[in-house]
């Protein structure tokens, strides 16, 4: 009937100017219609989806199939194939539904999200290197302390050690000017500097 026809009309100009793809299949995984949004996704001109099985365009999707029939209202994650032999990562939602003929349908509603989960990685390896950064930052100061402080105390004991043997030096003269019969006083005016 022309109500028939223009609800039908209706239908397919809502299914093609949906911004998620949306593909019929039948219960083999033949595509049935593929809309614009389906075509762009996997980089088919319009006519070319029709009759492909969609296997080849998402390989493991019938591992999703019992998802079906217990509906959760969540998209699952799938790998895609694109046109160009390019991997897709997909969110797909499916759903059964019966024909006008009584033929099982099965229609997928897919969205390409490739480059959000690229941005995702991305995002998560930039937080993961800002960790390292501040676990090397903290890791590099817990051992710069200690080393810090072993550094200046090393550097203590060598002036120590110096002063040390500078008034051993003097002593050693003091002595040797005693046993010469020498005079010594400004060997205990050098000596008094040094102490």
């Amino acid at each position: 009937t022309a109500e028939l026809k223009s609800a039908n009309d209706q239908y397919r100009i809502i299914a093609e100017t949906a911004s998620d793809g949306i593909m019929t299949m039948d219960v083999e995984g033949r595509i049935r219609f593929a809309n614009r949004a389906a075509r762009l996704i996997f980089g088919y001109p319009a006519g070319d989806l029709a009759g492909r099985n969609f296997s080849s365009l998402v390989p493991e999707y019938q591992r999703h199939l019992p998802v079906v029939r217990q509906p959760s209202g969540q998209a699952v994650e799938v790998t895609g194939n694109h046109r160009s032999a390019r991997a897709l990562t997909m969110e797909v939602s499916f759903a059964e539904s019966v024909d006008g003929g009584g033929h099982t349908i099965l229609t997928a509603v897919l969205r390409d999200v490739t480059e959000r989960k690229g941005f995702e990685r991305n995002r998560a390896l930039a937080q993961k290197l800002e960790s390292i950064g501040r676990l090397a930052a903290g890791v590099a100061h817990e051992i710069n302390t200690p080393i810090q402080y072993t550094a200046d105390n090393l550097d203590f004991i060598q002036r120590s050690c110096d002063s040390v043997e500078q008034m051993l030096g003097v002593y050693r003269r003091l002595v040797a000017a005693c046993d010469a019969g020498e005079p010594t006083a400004g060997l205990t005016s050098e000596l008094r500097k040094i102490t």
